[in-house]
């Protein structure tokens, strides 16, 4: 039996990844940005979504870090490629918090729907965690907000209305997993989603009159729309 050539640990527990097939037989992708597509589909959960650092992604596809960001706004302008919010995670091997970029896959292209707060929080392949060294985005790491989730469907429901109305309005994008806490309190208070939607719509056409930007939050819409 032949043995392979690539000795890179990862090869040893994971044999495989998805990338989207249309990245194949697209003749205007270069190497490199074909090369940096496969290593984010390498660490993406099930939903797609991932969190691999540019030292990781360095040390995967053997490039630069300082020349990623040109190839990544490459792959988002192409569809591949949604860049989320970054957050700032607790790493060890740095000692401190540390700015983490976020991505989703657009397996379905443009049409890719934002994930929810359950995709979101889907556990990162453990192969993949225990090799990079870097933090999972799981429930146990995420601060507690004192609300119990009686309403789990509705409060994600409440948080995607937010979301897709700011971006039918905007075009920009928000995160739903960053309106958890205010979806939490207004499911409890039987806040519907149509509501949302349209208090949303009503504060972005308020916020545009007045010279301001967007809503950033559901808690900003709550506040200015009398919501729960």
């Amino acid at each position: 039996m032949t043995k392979s050539r690539f000795k890179h640990p990862i090869l040893e527990k994971r044999k495989y990844s998805i990338m989207p097939a249309r990245a194949f037989m697209d003749r205007e992708l270069d190497l490199m940005a074909l090369r940096l597509l496969g290593c984010l589909c390498l660490h993406t959960n099930s939903y797609g979504i991932c969190w691999p650092t540019r030292e990781t992604i360095s040390n995967y596809t053997g490039h630069h870090p300082d020349n990623l960001s040109k190839r990544v706004t490459e792959l988002v302008k192409r569809g591949y490629v949604r860049k989320l919010n970054p957050r700032k995670f607790k790493v060890p091997r740095r000692g401190s918090k540390w700015p983490v970029n976020r991505y989703q896959v657009l397996y379905d292209g443009e049409e890719t729907p934002l994930p929810s707060l359950e995709e979101f929080r889907s556990a990162k392949p453990k192969v993949i965690e225990d090799i990079d060294g870097a933090p999972p985005d799981r429930a146990d790491q995420i601060e507690p907000t004192g609300i119990q989730r009686d309403s789990p469907a509705l409060s994600r429901s409440l948080a995607q209305a937010f979301v897709r109305a700011v971006q039918a309005a905007t075009g920009e994008l928000r995160l739903p997993d960053r309106q958890r806490t205010t979806a939490d309190r207004l499911a409890l208070a039987g806040v519907t989603p149509e509501r949302v939607a349209e208090a949303t719509s009503q504060a972005v056409l308020e916020a545009r009159t007045a010279g301001r930007s967007a809503p950033h939050t559901l808690e900003q819409v709550a506040q200015r729309q009398g919501l729960g």
